[in-house]
């Protein structure tokens, strides 16, 4: 192996040897393994020791759709199980193995049929908050003919980020009796766009209350008079972001 080569290896081993696991799930790309000349798996940690394989589990979801049901390697430690993928009516998917179950939510949006996304993607929009901007994202991409994985998982990455997701997930673990200190705090930065607004060069309060912030509540309401009204109080959190002049 040439010095140059080797020193590309030893760099993006080095990079990506800083990163937290969810850092190394969100970032390392094919085209990143590929540009260090390195290789790997992007995977899915599901539990301590247990993990997927993301284009796999893409995979077996697209076959899930179309046959009720596929079969899936799942890796427990040192040994690779099979599971089973299914898929329930509301979308979510459903993967099974040997002393393990885990339900994952609006999964539906990695069906390869488009009418198919759109219809479950409708359904998931009524039900979680996102920025407008976030929301236009989501739309364009599941609306595609053909998405990547990568497309497909920053579609579901976006609704995660969502405030209901947020509760949803943290109520998960409270019932389970498994939180940690870090689970009251949601993991995703996008989190606080969704319930307020991104900030995207106000310097002061008041200047994000009266730009950003005045423009997301104006279009949440355009778009849904009641639901708008109802996600813009989400960020009523200080007297200087109620809105008084509406009373």
């Amino acid at each position: 192996m040439s010095k140059a080569r080797n020193a590309t290896r030893v760099t993006g081993v080095f990079a990506i040897s800083r990163l937290s696991p969810q850092l190394v799930r969100d970032v390392v790309t094919a085209h990143v393994l590929e540009r260090f000349q390195l290789s790997g798996q992007r995977t899915l940690q599901l539990r301590e020791r247990v993990s997927i394989d993301l284009d796999e589990f893409n995979a077996a979801v697209a076959s899930a759709a179309s046959q009720g049901s596929a079969s899936l390697n799942v890796k427990d430690g040192s040994e690779s199980v099979k599971g089973n993928v299914s898929l329930e009516d509301d979308g979510a998917v459903v993967l099974e193995a040997p002393g393990h179950r885990w339900r994952i939510a609006h999964a539906a949006l990695l069906s390869m049929d488009v009418s198919r996304r759109r219809e479950a993607l409708s359904q998931v929009l009524q039900r979680h908050t996102l920025q407008s901007r976030v929301r236009e994202e989501v739309l364009r991409a599941i609306e595609k003919e053909s998405l990547t994985n990568e497309e497909l998982l920053d579609a579901l990455k976006s609704v995660n980020a969502s405030p209901e997701s947020f509760v949803q997930q943290l109520g998960t673990r409270l019932q389970e009796g498994r939180t940690l200190v870090n689970d009251f705090l949601p993991e995703e930065s996008s989190y606080w766009g969704n319930i307020t607004a991104r900030c995207q060069g106000s310097e002061t309060l008041a200047e994000f209350i009266g730009h950003e912030l005045a423009e997301e509540r104006a279009a949440r309401i355009k778009e849904d008079v009641r639901r708008g009204f109802v996600t813009v109080a989400y960020s009523f959190a200080a007297t200087e972001l109620v809105p008084f002049e509406w009373l």
